[in-house]
């Protein structure tokens, strides 16, 4: 009896169980929101990095084949493969014995034309000392001649000899002059004397510095000073003696008549004896110009009464005779003092095409004695710089071939400095600049990540199915364990930001120029304009129009497999833009 109503008790729960398990589905059936169709992400802040990525082989920058440029056989090497070497250090040597052959036959050539020269260059004769002492006298004398008819021609124009007032004029122009004829008179008005006689028993009243006045005869008058008093003088009788004294007139403020000759009484003022009048007549400098040679007057360019100053021209006179001795003269000078150059520096006897042409073989068997020393200098193989000797293909012994196809002898890598170049496609190339940063990692070392820097950019693109790419080269900052034919993955950073406010790139829709993200409030769903900013090929940055923990719709869900679907939501929209991580060209993170 227990036992039934046990089982009946179990069947009623589970009657209740199940009624209950249904009326929950059916309930949170009827709960559900539409919303569990779509894919969802919540905003939030994170790190966008945009980046371009490629692989490319790894060398140094510099590289360079060492290559003998003269045929022999290698007589030592002296550096192995992986050696380190210094600019310049040796690292073979090669012999030629045909080339030092050469070399000495060239020298001889070279040696018997440079003999055969100096014999062309010899005088035919030299001078005596004699006949160059006597030729420096005849210069000495065509010197003396020409200075002489050189003075000659100056004299042809007569200058004034001092400052002063034309008193004469003594010819005029188309007059013939000779040597001593008077040309015209020069006085100096501005000094005019007047030489006094004073008595014995005046003397006492008269000296010098004493001032007075003087009325010539044509009533001009001017001041004047004693200024000279000669205390000795000429016996006039047993008691009586007469002096001289000279009165100097002042100059004049502007011409007043006074002339040389003219007589006046000169008044002078005495605090003993009072006005003390003594007659005389005014003398002054008188110079008389003369013509020093022959000629005829072309030009008077002064008359009597006319002011001049020192040196001024005056007259002028012609003479071609004595302007054609002059040039003879010259002439004379430059022959006679060839000769005696002649007889100092003798001519070779050989005439200047010869000498040329000796000169011309000379220059050619030096140029190519030059030639063969640089062959000889390069059988000594040196290294270009400080690297690294990453070939060697020459043993002790070996021949050298110096055909254009031949193995170099050795290849020296600056291995210090190290660089990668990748292709970046066309749409991404004008993102990368100059001094980006990068990183390489290497897949021979582990993939250990080395850094570097964008050195240059080939503005000449390469184009290949439809696709122009450009290289780009990037500088390892070290080179720690790389050798050169490494592979390198390099990763050159465009952008990036750190600590934005991100969401999926996928839930971001561009609209005819605005974008859109459906944001999820409560059970609903509603469109809201955003300012989208950097992008990689994960996030978007969401610059505004949302806030952190929003959460986005970034996808549909398939109802049959509960996978993600598509997100078409907006109608005819589409995602920003955002870098996709493929191999030369932009790249996420």
């Amino acid at each position: 009896m227990k036992r039934r109503t046990l089982v009946l008790t179990l069947v009623i729960i589970l009657v209740i169980a199940g009624g209950a398990f249904g009326f929950f589905r059916w309930r949170q059936a009827k709960t559900t929101p539409a919303l569990a169709k779509y894919a969802t992400a919540a905003a939030q802040r994170d790190d966008v990095v945009v980046t371009v990525s490629d692989n490319g082989t790894i060398v140094g920058r510099k590289q360079q084949d060492v290559r003998p440029e003269t045929t022999g056989t290698v007589e030592a090497v002296y550096v192995k493969l992986g050696d380190k070497v210094k600019d310049g250090q040796t690292l073979a040597v090669v012999r030629n014995d045909d080339l030092a052959d050469q070399i000495a036959t060239a020298q001889a050539n070279l040696a018997v034309e440079q003999a055969r020269f100096g014999e062309m260059k010899k005088p035919a004769s030299k001078a005596s000392q004699s006949d160059i002492n006597l030729a420096v006298q005849k210069v000495e004398q065509a010197k003396r001649t020409l200075a002489l008819k050189q003075a000659d021609v100056d004299s042809l124009t007569v200058e004034a000899p001092m400052s002063g007032t034309v008193a004469a004029m003594n010819v005029s122009p188309g007059d013939s002059a000779s040597p001593g004829s008077a040309l015209f008179t020069v006085v100096d008005l501005n000094n005019l004397t007047m030489n006094l006689s004073v008595s014995q028993g005046l003397l006492p009243y008269v000296y010098t510095g004493e001032t007075g006045r003087v009325v010539f005869a044509n009533g001009a008058n001017r001041t004047g000073t004693v200024t000279y008093v000669n205390p000795i003088g000429t016996p006039k009788g047993s008691y009586d003696a007469t002096y001289t004294a000279t009165f100097t007139l002042d100059a004049p403020a502007a011409s007043d008549g006074v002339w040389p000759g003219m007589t006046g009484t000169v008044s002078i003022n005495n605090p003993t004896q009072g006005t003390i009048n003594l007659n005389s007549s005014a003398s002054a400098k008188s110079v008389a110009v003369s013509a020093k040679v022959s000629g005829t007057v072309t030009a008077v360019k002064a008359k009597a009464g006319d002011l001049v100053t020192a040196g001024q021209t005056v007259v002028t006179l012609s003479n071609d005779s004595l302007i054609a001795s002059l040039k003879q003269a010259e002439i004379d000078l430059q022959s006679i003092q060839a000769n005696l150059d002649s007889l100092k520096n003798p001519q070779p006897t050989a005439s200047p095409a010869d000498l040329q042409a000796e000169e011309a073989k000379l220059n050619q068997l030096q140029i190519s004695l030059n030639g063969l020393y640089r062959q000889r200098e390069n059988l000594t193989l040196t290294a270009p710089f400080k690297g690294t000797i990453t070939a060697r293909n020459i043993d002790p012994g070996g021949k050298i071939n110096t055909s254009a196809n031949a193995s170099a002898a050795f290849t020296v890598t600056d291995m210090d400095s190290m660089v990668v170049t990748i292709n970046v496609d066309e749409l991404d190339v004008t993102k990368v600049k100059v001094g980006q940063s990068a990183t390489v990692a290497v897949e021979a070392l582990s993939g250990k990540t080395h850094t570097g820097k964008v050195t240059n950019i080939t503005p000449t693109g390469q184009t290949a199915q439809g696709v122009t790419t450009y290289p780009v080269e990037v500088t390892l900052d070290r080179a720690d364990g790389i050798l050169s034919g490494m592979t390198g993955d390099v990763t050159i950073m465009i952008a990036q930001k750190r600590n934005v406010l991100t969401v999926p790139v996928e839930a971001v829709q561009t609209v005819r120029g605005h974008n859109y993200v459906r944001v999820i409030a409560g059970n609903a769903t509603r469109e809201v304009e955003v300012k989208a900013g950097l992008a990689d090929d994960q996030n978007i940055e969401i610059a505004s129009g949302l806030n952190e923990g929003d959460v986005v719709i970034t996808g549909t869900l398939s109802q049959r497999t509960g996978g993600f679907g598509g997100f078409g939501g907006l109608g005819g929209g589409r995602a920003p833009d955002a870098s996709t991580n493929r191999k030369g060209t932009g790249g996420g993170r």
